[in-house]
């Protein structure tokens, strides 16, 4: 497909070319914004084809799967807020320390994140807006989501022992393996296992 202008979107719905499929697979495509600017109906026909009601549909569903509920970002505890930073900024470090990939870093935050507004919200799916996570706690939830990360994306691992002596480095504790991989069980038992967001991609 020739001549046309794609701009970043980070997610499915940005995209209007899916918009005139909205009577064919029932989803409503409200706000949407423009990402995409055909020159010709040749290269929308083109790319119609390449998108089919079933896969469309499939992506859509697989998004609001993947929804982070945000309410947690809203929690009153500037404890929360600050613990937020030191854990995703050391997990960074951690990712330039065993050269992982961009998307092991964006994996391990986003499922992280999921992780916390399900497993710390009410019976009401509201989160406590006063809930304090334990700093320990959180630093290995953190390095929970990211060995389940980069056991998906990258070749070559770190051996647990090398993780868990990263932390009690960071937080002068005395976790060991186990731990590590009773968090694991945790997250993914909590996720139900889906710690792969679908992407434009």
């Amino acid at each position: 497909i020739s001549n046309y202008n794609l701009k970043h979107s980070n997610t499915i719905n940005n995209f209007p070319i899916y918009k005139g499929k909205a009577n064919l697979i029932g989803i409503n495509y409200s706000g949407f914004h423009n990402e995409i600017s055909f020159s010709s109906s040749i290269a929308d026909k083109e790319c119609m084809t390449v998108f089919d009601s079933t896969f469309l549909k499939n992506l859509l569903e697989l998004e609001q799967k993947y929804k982070l509920n945000t309410d947690f970002l809203k929690t009153n505890s500037t404890t929360n807020k600050q613990m937020r930073i030191a854990v995703y900024f050391w997990i960074m470090q951690l990712c330039e320390e065993f050269a992982f990939k961009r998307d092991t870093f964006h994996y391990a935050i986003y499922n992280l994140d999921r992780y916390i507004s399900k497993k710390f919200s009410s019976n009401k799916k509201k989160f406590h807006p006063n809930l304090v996570i334990d700093k320990d706690e959180y630093f290995l939830l953190g390095l929970a989501s990211l060995s389940i990360s980069a056991k998906i994306e990258e070749v070559q691992i770190p051996k647990m022992k090398e993780y868990i002596s990263s932390l009690n480095t960071e937080i002068n504790s005395n976790y060991k393996t186990k731990n590590l991989v009773e968090k694991e069980r945790e997250i993914l038992m909590t996720l139900q296992f889906a710690v792969i967001p679908n992407t434009i991609n």
